[in-house]
């Protein structure tokens, strides 16, 4: 099962981040694989786990948008406003 459960992984790395479905990949892996049926929380913790390893990635561009929100309602506010900033 272990085995099963790191070849899914491996696909969902591979085509997350490719313009097509990876959670049909991962649907179609499983059948491959033997599952009886699609195992939706192995779905949801390999999509977490993807979700964990992006924010990791881009977490210092993550930061530094986050530390400029509360700057957003001038940026976006009237033109008035824009300029007098």
């Amino acid at each position: 099962m272990t085995l099963k459960v790191i070849v899914l992984g491996v696909l969902q790395g591979l085509t997350e981040f490719l313009p097509v479905s990876s959670s049909g990949h991962l649907v179609i892996g499983q059948h491959l694989l033997g599952f009886r049926q699609p195992e939706l929380m192995l779905d949801v913790s390999l999509h977490v786990g993807t979700l964990a390893a992006v924010v990791f990635f881009l977490r210092r561009e993550l930061w530094r948008i986050l530390v400029q929100l509360p700057y957003l309602p001038r940026l976006l506010g009237p033109a008035e406003m824009r300029r007098r900033v």
